[in-house]
């Protein structure tokens, strides 16, 4: 009798759910919602901005959300260890190797290194423990590479390189000396990955964003541009010693070459060469392309945004990619990406 009990109450929360995420429209979305991801995508985007856009009680609020949803304990689906973020704060969500270097660095944004200490290291200690033998970073656990969920990647070997710089600039007189060689090793062997995965044209393909109209539903623009943006950023700090500094160096050329040889007439860029330009694809690549020396192709990539955005509004395009080959579109995508394109051209654009 208590085993039919407990199945009729499974099978009712089942049921509530359904009915609780169906749309408007009648369907159903892949996954609840990406409210971690695009939270960390919005307090990124906003850069130097930050404190023109958020008040200090929104700032304190969004920091606490991302506390309170950190794992603090094994998780019950995978076994992952303690430290990481998910996608969403809702059940269903696992640790994964996007969602926690995006909360690191939002965190890292909205409160003072003292504050955040005990959650930024558990996250580098979940980082540091998750990255492969290659020197690359999968998306949820540690293997042989062969599946989805354990192969490295170049988009989030590239995220989780920032993350760790950034705290490792953060909290360098703070960490012992063996903790500190373990995130510099970390980041070297990340940084040889990147090395051996880039493509001859400069490229890196991403695991799970592609594009519909490439012939393989790659997605080399996304990934470059990814890849090129954290690597660049990384460049920033000053824990970095020269030969290291000079290798990333060599590699975002390479990237940035790919990305010049790839932009449409229009100035925009979509997933790979020759392929029509999105909000998403030609504001990655012009945050990745902000310097003194690439103004031109910049210029042309945001007047197209400005006409395709007065013409179309925000329109998303089906970027992500499931491993079941299940695609989506993210309304907030081109937002994010836009804001921080935008970001990035004046903070250039005040220097000069």
């Amino acid at each position: 009798m208590n085993l039919v009990i407990g199945i009729w109450i499974v099978v009712e929360k089942g049921i509530d759910f359904l009915v609780r995420t169906q749309r408007e429209d009648g369907s159903w979305p892949i996954d609840v919602d990406l409210s971690t991801w695009i939270t960390s995508l919005s307090v990124k985007s906003l850069r130097g901005k930050k404190d023109e856009v958020l008040n200090f009680q929104s700032t304190e609020i969004i920091a606490d959300h991302f506390k309170k949803i950190q794992y603090k304990e094994v998780h019950p689906f995978n076994g992952s260890a303690p430290g990481g973020w998910g996608w969403t704060n809702f059940s269903g969500s696992v640790p994964d190797c996007d969602d926690t270097p995006g909360a690191i660095l939002a965190l890292l944004r909205l409160q003072p290194g003292n504050e955040i200490e005990y959650e930024i290291t558990a996250a580098c200690n979940w980082l540091l423990k998750l990255q492969n033998s290659d020197g690359g970073f999968p998306t949820f656990s540690r293997g042989w590479g062969k599946l989805p969920f354990d192969q490295s990647c170049a988009d989030l070997t590239g995220h989780a390189v920032l993350a760790l710089s950034a705290s490792l600039e953060v909290y360098q007189d703070k960490l012992g000396k063996n903790t500190k060689r373990r995130y510099i090793k970390a980041v070297e062997k990340a940084v040889k990955y990147l090395s051996l995965h880039q493509c001859k044209k400069g490229s890196w393909v991403p695991l799970w964003f592609g594009n519909q109209q490439t012939i393989d539903h790659s997605n080399p623009v996304y990934g470059t541009a990814r890849v090129l943006t954290y690597l660049q950023d990384t460049m920033n700090y000053s824990w970095m010693n020269e030969a290291l500094r000079d290798e990333i160096r060599s590699l975002c050329m390479k990237g940035k070459n790919f990305l010049l040889a790839v932009q449409n007439e229009d100035g925009s860029w979509g997933g790979a060469e020759n392929i029509p330009g999105t909000i998403e694809e030609t504001a990655l690549s012009v945050s990745a392309l902000t310097s003194d020396k690439e103004d031109e192709a910049c210029e042309k990539g945001l007047v197209w945004l400005d006409g395709y955005y007065r013409e179309n509004g925000l329109k998303s395009a089906p970027i992500g990619l499931y491993f079941a080959s299940l695609w989506y579109d993210e309304r907030l995508y081109p937002l994010t990406a836009y804001l921080e394109a935008l970001a990035r051209q004046l903070e250039v654009k005040r220097e000069k």
